[in-house]
């Protein structure tokens, strides 16, 4: 799956909050990687990026798109335990590199995140089976399969790239939710809780999802291709064509962009850069959401330059988010601890209110 870094946050949280609930693209095995290059090796080290890949690749495209979908039946799932299985290892792998190609700009593929999202749904649906069963190794291996979903969310955390920070926040909600089904049912036993609890402790406990991180990766990435590719008098008219469908036909700003030379269009990066350390001081504020709201505004009124206003995104969606997932992260460790000291029952204060019928 191709993702622009340009596109708009406000979309790209509409992705990742769809993320595991829409089918992911069928995709041909030549085609997996979608012209991006394949994950490198780590001298000495397993990288869980070739493993995955491996893995997608070592099954037929329309069986993996149906595992992938969430949707397969328990035969389907059974037969292609191995596919399951080395899926689980790359998972658990600590390494991973997805050997990304940023100098390609807006132009960089990201075919893995489809992917993923696709394995996500697999480890659900096969936790779902094996809690199904029943049986002790059966409820282990369902453990191992929830648990791999926040280790593997990890694995895009360090992309620098927002997409991938909000599909990894997309991946650990889907974790999130499956705890909470699980301990609410009292279906997981203290040892299988613990599991789970080991992989979410291992979870980073600053900018968890590399969200911040991305703010200033995708800065440093796009603003270098910027340099590095539009050269000479039409710099800015190469840019807007590259851009294409990302620019809107008729922006005024886009017209006047496209009338720049090479030393205006690095004049104008100079101008919007003090933006992305606007966004790192305002987003650890307690107004940071107020703030975000400004800076959008200064935006549109100019202040960062004709530039800013074709490729800065807006944070403040990005920030909601962030703040969403981490609350509901930091609760779930917190009923996973008193749902293990407790026994293997659930604690009243976490157990799930029933609905208002009345309300209707």
């Amino acid at each position: 799956m191709s993702r622009s870094l340009t596109r708009s946050v406000a979309l790209l949280i509409a992705v990742a909050g769809l993320a595991l609930a829409s089918p992911a693209p069928a995709l041909a095995s030549g085609d997996l990687f979608q012209g991006a290059s394949p994950p490198p090796a780590i001298p000495g080290k397993n990288n869980a990026a070739l493993l995955y890949y491996q893995a997608w690749q070592s099954i037929d495209d329309q069986v993996r798109n149906q595992v992938n979908t969430g949707e397969a039946d328990d035969a389907t799932l059974v037969k292609h335990q191995p596919y399951i299985e080395a899926l689980l290892r790359a998972a658990e792998t600590r390494e991973c590199d997805w050997g990304l190609r940023y100098e390609e700009g807006i132009e960089l593929l990201l075919p893995h995140l489809g992917q993923l999202r696709g394995t996500a749904r697999a480890f659900r649906s096969d936790a779902d089976r094996l809690l199904d069963v029943g049986g002790e190794e059966n409820q282990r291996q369902a453990a191992r399969r929830i648990a791999a979903l926040y280790s593997m969310a990890m694995h895009i955390r360090t992309d620098r790239i927002l997409i991938s920070s909000l599909v990894c926040q997309a991946i650990t909600a889907l974790g999130n939710s499956v705890v909470d089904e699980n301990v609410q049912q009292n279906k997981l036993t203290v040892s299988n809780a613990q599991t789970i609890l080991n992989a979410m402790r291992a979870m980073p406990k600053e900018d968890t999802f590399g969200v911040k991180d991305s703010v200033l990766g995708e800065r440093d990435i796009f603003i270098e291709w910027i340099r590095n590719t539009f050269k000479g008098d039409k710099a800015g008219a190469d840019f807007i064509a590259r851009m294409g469908r990302n620019v809107e036909a008729g922006d005024p700003a886009a017209n006047q962009i496209a009338t720049f030379d090479e030393k205006q269009m690095l004049a104008q990066i100079e101008k919007l850069l003090p933006y992305y350390d606007a966004v790192m001081k305002a987003w650890d504020d307690p107004e940071g959401l107020s703030k975000l709201e400004e800076l959008e505004a200064s935006i549109k009124t100019g202040e960062y330059g004709a530039l800013a206003t074709v490729i800065l995104p807006t944070f403040r969606v990005a920030l909601i988010s962030n703040k969403r997932v981490s609350d509901e992260t930091t609760h779930t460790i917190k009923m996973l601890e008193a749902y293990i000291a407790n026994n293997a029952v659930v604690p009243e204060e976490f157990k799930s209110k029933p609905k208002d019928e009345s309300a209707k």
